[in-house]
């Protein structure tokens, strides 16, 4: 987490220091300045884009006034912290929900043995935070502007309906109730067995192992046109806080009023829920109002859509090949699959493809990581695998891509689309073996 603390005096500068101190050792990339005379404007506006988290140490009135003209929206702004000079209280001025600003208020409070002051209505009721919670969890929100929706009705007594493509392990919170739907029609909505081109075929979960032995660069050039609509949808610090701070700069740089959507119309399902779905499950009428759903798909649906980074694309590839060639087929499984690009959590191939220019821009554009796995690794995974002789003579085992894609997706992971070719270019993608939690017991991302 990137974080610039800004403060007005001698003694709100030493408090800065030692609160610098403190969140540089768990982490955080942490700067601190005493606001030079009649700067105070060229400070925020340097740092208010490229920074998580601004913290001033002095009055809420100066902290207002300075982030006044900077303030977008709740999805795209960073967290706000005021901290009076004594150090007495810390308070959470912006962006307590998705920019982290009420965690870490919590947390800057616990540190300086200061009494929070956050006032957001959920948090002061005690109620379930929907953005909050996927926040923590490292979620993307694709319409925030729904999150007002939710909180409203929870607010006013209401019970919640979501329905999850995910199992749910632990409680579900008293003002939620899950959905569900029926597995096989479910499956068929999302479109999971499908090839393009060829026959389909069931998908059987693999036995595996290992870890990843490369990874690609933490940077993100803006989005291409492989995100489409999606490119202006703000992540959750998720997969680096520079991805956040570039989803910033397309918005600002965008009309405020865009409407992000996604491509492909879905009624709402439960394509992963298993035998681990709680009884408090009831079955979905079309007539019955869902206030959020977590997937992994694109929806265009009225609800709050929630999208968990789950899927792991496995690529095979020729020696030399373009980025744009990479691009275009994982374009076109990412779309044939239904699937959302937010949902992408990394691309792995064979470590002979850890240098291949390629694969690596393409990861690199995304901010996808890119995870390398030996010929080894890779032949000790188990399930059944689109063979080629050509391949395993070449590579040292029969499959790249969708051997890959399991191994990165753990044990566990599901198959959802076996190997596609396109100009040089093999794909397959994996569906990770995750559960949801409610579970509100996680310290502050750093």
């Amino acid at each position: 987490m990137r974080i610039a603390i800004l403060s007005f005096s001698s003694e709100g500068q030493l408090l800065g220091r030692r609160l610098r101190e403190a969140l540089e050792g768990r982490g955080s990339d942490c700067t601190l300045r005493r606001c030079p005379e009649g700067r105070l404007r060229e400070w925020t506006q340097n740092h208010f884009l490229s920074n998580d988290a601004l913290i001033f140490v002095g009055s809420c009135g100066l902290a207002v006034r300075a982030i006044a003209p900077f303030v977008q929206s709740k999805s795209s702004d960073p967290a706000v912290l005021v901290i009076d000079e004594t150090g007495k209280f810390v308070i959470s001025l912006l962006s307590g929900h998705l920019g982290g600003a009420n965690e870490l208020t919590k947390w800057v409070a616990e540190e300086l043995s200061a009494t929070p002051v956050i006032t957001t209505a959920t948090d002061r009721r005690g109620l379930f935070a929907v953005d909050s919670w996927a926040r923590r969890n490292g979620y993307f929100v694709s319409n925030p502007e729904k999150i007002k929706d939710v909180s409203s009705a929870l607010l006013e007594g209401k019970t919640v309906t979501f329905c999850s493509d995910f199992p749910i392990s632990g409680k579900v919170p008293e003002q939620l109730r899950l959905l569900q739907r029926d597995r096989s029609e479910s499956e068929k909505e999302a479109g999971v067995h499908f090839d393009l081109g060829a026959e389909a075929v069931e998908q059987k979960p693999g036995e595996h192992g290992g870890e990843a032995t490369a990874a690609a660069p933490e940077r993100a050039d803006l989005p291409s046109s492989l995100m489409g609509d999606e490119a202006l949808i703000d992540p959750l610090d998720y997969p680096t806080a520079a991805l956040r701070r570039e989803a910033r700069a397309l918005r600002q740089a965008s009309s405020p009023t865009t409407a992000v959507s996604e491509a492909a119309a879905l009624s709402p399902s439960a394509a992963g829920l298993s035998e681990a779905v709680p009884k408090v499950a009831a079955a979905t009428t079309e007539a019955e109002e869902i206030g959020f759903s977590v997937s992994w798909q694109r929806r265009e649906s009225e609800e709050l859509r929630i999208v968990v980074p789950s899927l792991y694309i496995g690529i095979g590839a020729r020696k030399g090949i373009s980025s744009e060639a990479v691009e275009q087929l994982v374009d076109r499984c990412l779309k044939e699959l239904k699937a959302s690009p937010l949902a992408v959590k990394a691309v792995a191939s064979i470590d002979l493809k850890a240098n291949e220019e390629g694969i690596f821009e393409c990861c690199a554009r995304h901010a996808w990581t890119f995870l390398c796995f030996s010929q080894e690794e890779l032949a000790r995974v188990e399930g059944d695998f689109s063979a080629s002789a050509f391949v395993k003579e070449v590579t040292g085992v029969d499959n790249v891509c969708e051997r890959s894609a399991v191994l990165a997706a753990g044990q566990g992971s599901r198959l959802l689309l076996r190997k596609q070719s396109l100009d040089g270019v093999t794909c397959a993608i994996a569906l990770e073996a995750i559960s949801l939690s409610f579970d509100t017991a996680q310290p502050p991302q750093a």
